[in-house]
């Protein structure tokens, strides 16, 4: 999982688990809220939120239909990971 390249489900998968990893080590909470252009418009108000929007994402099949939902979700984790997003 953690090769560099990878397809859209493997960059979402290691969000995902960079976003587990920041939970773990209290940098964010479950009910840390965020805001960026990409959460505001999915509705995505907390990391919680967004986590299970990943979740979500990662059961549906990399189509052309779904990219889009795999942008958004792999951006809004991104945005958390790396502090962009989260409001204090």
């Amino acid at each position: 999982m953690l090769a560099p390249g990878g397809n859209m489900d493997r960059v979402l998968r290691q969000q995902l688990l960079a976003t587990y990893f920041n939970l773990a080590t209290h940098r964010i909470n479950a009910g840390t809220s965020i805001s960026s252009r990409t959460a505001n418009r999915l509705g995505l108000g907390t990391v919680q939120a967004a986590a299970l929007y990943a979740i979500d994402t990662l059961a549906l099949p990399v189509t052309s239909a779904n990219r889009p939902r795999y942008t958004d979700a792999t951006s809004v984790l991104d945005e958390i990971n790396t502090g962009k997003s989260e409001i204090y």
